[in-house]
């Protein structure tokens, strides 16, 4: 159930940030079923064949146990991404945590606080 959530998380996330951009005509691929090396992001955005977007996400409620460390290791992974980068979230305590730790390494990331509460 976890990956069907990922999933939609993910096409949300695009649709969201792609109305952000209003004019920008991205093509966007991904990696929807979690399998994404350390080289490739879950989502990433191409306009004029650069990269200008790149996000993960996760579909946990709550940053309790390893789900904990999962953050931290996965905003490192992304910090390490060209573009805007994103990390979409489901629930105000996903997106405190990840705020949290954006703050205490100095990212510059932007937490996405996506509506359609599936978990």
């Amino acid at each position: 159930m976890n990956q069907l959530q990922h999933e939609a998380l993910l096409l949300e996330a695009a649709a969201e940030i792609e109305h952000g951009l209003q004019d920008a005509d991205i093509e966007w691929t991904w990696n929807p079923r979690q399998k994404g090396g350390r080289d490739e992001p879950d989502l990433q955005g191409r306009a004029d064949g650069n990269i200008v977007i790149s996000a993960e996400a996760t579909a946990s409620p709550i940053p309790k146990g390893y789900i904990d460390s999962r953050i931290r290791d996965t905003l490192k992974k992304l910090s390490a991404f060209p573009g805007k980068r994103f990390y979409c979230v489901r629930t105000p305590q996903m997106q405190q945590r990840a705020e949290t730790k954006i703050v205490k390494a100095g990212y510059d990331i932007e937490v996405l606080l996506l509506s359609h509460n599936t978990g």
